[in-house]
């Protein structure tokens, strides 16, 4: 088996957004979510296959809870667990 190659032909493409937010509640607890979408065009030498299009689609949604404690005036440790 052959390693996969990325030929550089000067066609490559890629694109993508992402978002993410949070809410407080409790004082000292927050929810938090982000969501990414990424797309990928390039073209893969296969060896002796030849070369082949690839298209790569990412999406990743992620949720969780965080907290954050003072440990001073000017200092917080901030978790996120998700």
């Amino acid at each position: 088996m052959h390693p996969l190659k990325i030929v550089a032909a000067g066609d490559e493409t890629g694109d993508g957004f992402a978002s993410r937010g949070s809410i407080g509640f409790a004082n000292n607890f927050f929810v938090f979510t982000e969501l990414s979408k990424q797309a990928f065009d390039f073209d893969a030498d296969l060896g002796e296959g030849g070369i082949v299009p690839v298209d790569v689609d990412v999406d990743q949604i992620t949720l969780g809870l965080g907290g954050h404690f003072p440990l001073s005036d000017n200092l917080d440790l901030v978790g996120r667990a998700g």
